[in-house]
């Protein structure tokens, strides 16, 4: 059978269908708002530009989230110790633009309780850090160890609502 659509059987279905979505906008904005992705920039990516000139390239990436590095990677960690707290709220504001998370391999995972407070008064949620260099038969043991003494650091993230992400 090789049937095909007249254009009246066509807008009355799409009429039809349009009614029908009208009829149910909250269904479908659930449906739409279910899944979206923020996205993050790296500040090591940018070195050791101004921390103006990398919060200036952030929205400019459809990202609103910038990750903020220290020393080796990129300076942007001193630079914020540098201006000062609100100096640094100050430009987030004008760059429209907020702190997502701070990372620390130069810390470790044992000194990130500073860390934890300052990326909490920004709303920041992430601290990352390195782990230690277990390898071999003792691995096992030292995954053990290691996990007891992240215990008070977790509690303090907790206390903070910041998660530490431990890489590597």
């Amino acid at each position: 059978m090789n049937r095909h659509t007249t254009r009246r059987e066509f807008l009355i279905g799409a009429a039809t269908a349009s009614l029908a979505f009208g009829a149910f906008p909250r269904i479908a904005s659930a449906e739409e708002s279910r899944f979206s992705l923020d996205y993050i920039v790296g500040s090591c990516m940018y070195g050791e530009l101004l921390l103006d000139e990398v919060l200036a390239e952030v929205p400019k990436t459809g990202a609103s989230y910038i990750d903020i590095w220290p020393k080796k990677h990129a300076n942007h960690r001193e630079q914020v110790e540098a201006m000062g707290l609100d100096a640094f709220q100050d430009l987030l504001d004008k760059h429209h633009v907020r702190l997502g998370m701070l990372t620390h391999y130069d810390l470790g995972p044992f000194k990130l309780q500073e860390e934890m407070k300052v990326l909490s008064r920004f709303g920041g949620k992430i601290v990352i850090s390195g782990s230690r260099r277990a390898k071999g038969e003792d691995l096992k043991a030292d995954v053990k160890q290691f996990l007891e003494e992240m215990k008070p650091h977790v509690a303090a993230a907790e206390e903070q609502g910041v998660i530490i992400g431990i890489e590597n």
